[in-house]
């Protein structure tokens, strides 16, 4: 959205719908995807689901973190 806005200015609608039709940003689960060398992972809790995430996503969306991921 803060790339939208920066690009475009301001919405010249009713901005409470205008920011109603972006999604809420989600964190990637790698669990089943190509596993990036570069990150550090672990599994973590998100909405109730296990899955494989990158630190910063685990912080970002305040996750459980149960261990770090190892192959």
């Amino acid at each position: 959205m803060g790339k939208f806005l920066s690009e475009n200015g301001a919405p010249k609608e009713n901005p409470f719908f205008w920011v109603q039709r972006f999604p809420e940003p989600m964190p990637t689960n790698y669990n089943g995807k190509d596993i990036p060398g570069d990150k550090e992972l672990f599994i973590a809790i998100y909405h109730g689901q296990a899955g494989i995430y990158t630190r910063q996503d685990a912080e970002d969306f305040e996750m459980i973190i149960k261990k770090r991921f190892e192959l």
